[in-house]
């Protein structure tokens, strides 16, 4: 089929669909996309993936220590506090105190019902403990999933230097588990302290 202008040219149905695509390719480029990637769009986006990676892993690493650290605070402190309790109660409502060794590291004393009892950092088992002795038994008042230490800023872990009738007593309790300082409770564990004055007159 031919058309006739007045002019006198004939174009074919071809020409004029020929000359159609050629716009429309000029005008709209989105209906002549290339087919694939190129290496430049394929280095990008491996780069942003790696990016997003590396940031996704530092999260989820910061939040599992921070997740331990709080784990080991928890710990420590349960288990400071039990025996630094433990202590306090004892002492207040003993008889009175029989020894109070220059070394800081136990104390004695007549408990309410009469019996003898000692409380003492014992340095030989690993990890170091606080432990309650008394004529029939020995007792751990902290568990093998801390340490006990004595502080630098305390001389003694039992003080008696106020008279025998109060009793300072300051530790540390740090957790065995922790793998690197970022798990630790501190720099040097938790520090409990506290004093006990014998309500006996």
């Amino acid at each position: 089929m031919e058309r006739r202008r007045t002019d006198g040219k004939r174009h074919t149905d071809a020409g004029v669909y020929q000359i159609l695509i050629v716009i429309f390719n000029i005008q709209c480029p989105m209906f002549n996309k290339k087919q694939g990637f190129s290496l430049v769009e394929i280095l990008i986006g491996m780069g942003l993936l790696a990016l997003v990676a590396v940031t996704v892993n530092g999260l989820l690493f910061s939040a599992l220590r921070g997740s331990r650290k709080a784990e080991a605070i928890a710990v420590v402190k349960t288990e400071g506090s039990y025996a630094l309790n433990a202590m306090l109660g004892m002492i207040k409502y003993a008889q009175s105190i029989t020894a109070c060794p220059g070394d800081g590291n136990s104390v004695s004393l007549v408990a309410q019902d009469g019996q003898a009892l000692s409380f003492k950092w014992e340095t030989a088992t690993v990890p170091n403990s606080m432990a309650s002795s008394s004529s029939t038994a020995t007792t751990n008042l902290t568990s093998s999933r801390v340490t006990v230490s004595r502080p630098i800023s305390c001389p003694r872990v039992f003080d008696c230097a106020g008279g025998t009738r109060t009793v300072k007593i300051c530790f540390a309790v740090e957790s065995v588990n922790a793998t690197d300082v970022t798990e630790r409770a501190g720099s040097s564990g938790l520090v409990f302290t506290s004093q006990a004055t014998l309500r006996a007159p």
